[in-house]
């Protein structure tokens, strides 16, 4: 059975790239809101999760802090964002790596894997 990854992004192409990228290794769950994202981990477990920071109803932080409270699955941020404050607050919310867009797909690709 395949990993499951849950990629958390507003916009329909990105998370289109995302399935394009991972899907044949993957099995993709795509949100395009916190608040689906939060319902999806309601029932389901991912493997890991791709997290934007820039969505509609809560920033990725806030996201973050409340699925750390659900599930230990690594978290990355893939993110416009590129100060390095962003960075540094991805981290102290809990997430595991930050991927900054536009992203290498062989990058995203060796962060899944790893």
């Amino acid at each position: 059975m395949k990993n499951i990854i849950l990629v958390v992004d507003d916009d329909k192409t990105n998370l289109s790239l995302a399935q394009r990228i991972l899907g044949p290794q993957y099995r993709i769950a795509a949100c395009n809101s916190g608040s689906a994202a939060l319902t999806y981990l309601e029932t389901h477990r991912p493997d890991l999760i791709l997290l934007d920071i820039n969505l509609p109803d809560m920033d990725g932080y806030q996201i973050c802090q409340a699925i750390r409270g659900r599930t230990n699955a690594p978290i990355l941020f893939l993110s416009a964002r590129t100060e390095e404050a962003d960075r540094i607050m991805g981290w102290k919310v809990g997430g595991d790596d930050y991927i900054m867009k536009p992203f290498n797909p062989e990058v995203l690709k060796a962060k899944a894997e790893n």
